[in-house]
């Protein structure tokens, strides 16, 4: 896993009930370690190919939606620079309407997925569901949720 916060990449071992077994400067990147698990701390950007040797897989549940528009593209270009083809990924977005509501999360729609990855991997929905937010500022907002399989390639 890639996060930006060290307080998210403890949060989510302490969350699982697994133990940090090591802590190590790589880099740009602090790694937290424990079995075949690891979390990379620090600049997404920074990635490099050799970070994600052997990875087949990515879930995608925050970042994207996380993102301005403007920082979309680029965060995209560069996840698909790291990929292999045929590396899979599990995209899970939020749509609603925007005007009126800040984000983040921001909301990401179809087409918009559409332009990011059409060109050069194969797109298939695989969840929409209606949602509910906790957040007081998605009050009476119609959102969705929305799981998309990505294979690069």
């Amino acid at each position: 896993g890639v996060e930006l916060v060290e307080l998210a990449c403890t949060s989510f071992f302490n969350a699982n009930k697994v133990e940090i077994e090591s802590k190590i400067t790589e880099g740009d990147f602090t790694a937290y370690r424990s079995g075949k698990m690891t979390l990379l701390c620090g600049d997404f950007f920074k990635l490099k190919p050799e970070h994600l040797s052997g990875v087949t897989a990515v879930y995608d549940r925050a970042a994207l939606i996380a993102l301005p528009p403007d920082m979309r593209t680029k965060y995209v270009k560069h996840l698909l620079t790291l990929l292999k083809p045929s590396a899979e990924m599990l995209l899970v977005v939020i749509n609603y309407p925007q005007e009126g509501i800040a984000g983040p999360p921001f909301s990401v729609s179809e087409q918009d997925v559409q332009s990011y990855y059409a060109s050069t991997c194969k797109i298939t929905r695989v969840s929409h569901e209606q949602i509910e937010m906790p957040n007081p500022k998605f009050k009476g907002a119609t959102i969705f949720e929305n799981a998309y399989r990505i294979t690069v390639g």
